[in-house]
């Protein structure tokens, strides 16, 4: 059993190389304003949406992100194909003890949960997606990850509809890289 007191080392933003990576692939794909195709019906969009946001649950995340990134990189999103993929991954419910070892990261499970349990509708233009997807990864690859996500969850669940438009103004808030700022 891990030691409360010890920092686990994913509490320091891109320790991996992949990280790194996905992190400059990342910020190409904002600071070009690279038009990506996203192919999908709006369900499509309603369950990746909610999918990408309750994989923050997945141990190994990197499994279900790095497609992702991938198919920003080349500019064609196919929404189908990322939730085939991510149906395969396992979400547990409930608490995961193996990464939540902190009071928040028990508070982000269960309100993870509540997330997938609830059908949400997510509103907006293929644009505003490929930007809250941009943003979403950024927070899960930089150092305050928490926050975000569960305010994701908050807004997922007190509404039966979120305007994306509304979570990337909500995520700015958490921008400290100013790389989506127009230049």
């Amino acid at each position: 059993m891990r030691n409360r007191n010890t920092p686990p080392e994913w509490l320091y933003p891109l320790y991996k190389r992949v990280d790194q990576e996905m992190f400059a692939t990342l910020v190409r794909v904002v600071q070009k304003r690279t038009k990506v195709q996203v192919i999908g019906t709006t369900k499509d969009v309603d369950r990746f949406t909610k999918l990408l946001i309750v994989s923050t649950k997945m141990k190994k995340w990197r499994t279900f992100i790095l497609p992702i990134v991938r198919m920003l990189k080349k500019g064609v999103l196919h929404l189908p194909n990322l939730i085939l993929r991510g149906n395969k991954l396992t979400l547990r419910k409930g608490i995961d003890r193996s990464w939540a070892i902190y009071t928040q990261d028990e508070r982000l499970c269960l309100a993870l949960d509540k997330v997938a349990a609830k059908k949400v509708h997510y509103i907006g233009t293929a644009r505003e997606l490929v930007e809250f997807i941009c943003r979403f990864l950024l927070t899960e690859l930089l150092q305050d990850w928490r926050g975000p996500k569960m305010m994701l969850a908050t807004e997922s669940v007190k509404r039966k509809s979120v305007r994306l438009e509304r979570l990337n103004a909500l995520l700015a808030l958490w921008d400290f890289t100013s790389i989506f700022e127009k230049k």
